[in-house]
């Protein structure tokens, strides 16, 4: 798998071989915005923490989270699909967090986001590759 930085050094031509023998599923994660993969990849880790025990406050506030994700491209149909995050996928997504500078998490989300990284909580929970193609039948 080629990283972030040899995925830049890409010639034009380069970039449009390594995409042509991309599979039907990679080709999915390399077009969807890195925003959507994001959301997916915390919708899994929100889906976790409800698991845990909570009181009806947080539950609530972690439900209407998970709403306010949903929209014409990432439906509920592929928010429903997407299974809470395993020990890994979390330990992953705590590690990126290390990346962030400010509150906002931008560095984490892309970096969570990137099709280095991305990959990694896709084998680790399978759910979010369905939900993306759920998200890219609505194109």
């Amino acid at each position: 798998m080629l990283t972030n930085k040899e995925i830049d050094a890409l010639t034009n031509e380069e970039r449009g071989a390594w995409i042509d023998a991309m599979s039907a599923d990679e080709r999915m994660i390399l077009y969807t915005a890195p925003g959507y993969l994001y959301s997916m990849v915390n919708a899994s880790i929100i889906k976790r923490l409800l698991t845990q025990k909570l009181t009806t406050g947080d539950q609530l506030e972690l439900l209407e989270t998970l709403g306010k994700r949903v929209d014409r491209y990432f439906t509920a149909a592929a928010l429903a699909a997407i299974e809470p995050i395993c020990d890994t996928g979390y330990q992953i997504f705590r590690e990126a967090r290390k990346a962030d500078k400010t509150e906002d998490g931008i560095e984490s989300m892309m970096l969570l986001s990137s099709w280095e990284v991305f990959h990694r909580p896709v084998v680790l929970n399978p759910s979010l590759m369905l939900a993306i193609r759920l998200c890219r039948r609505m194109d």
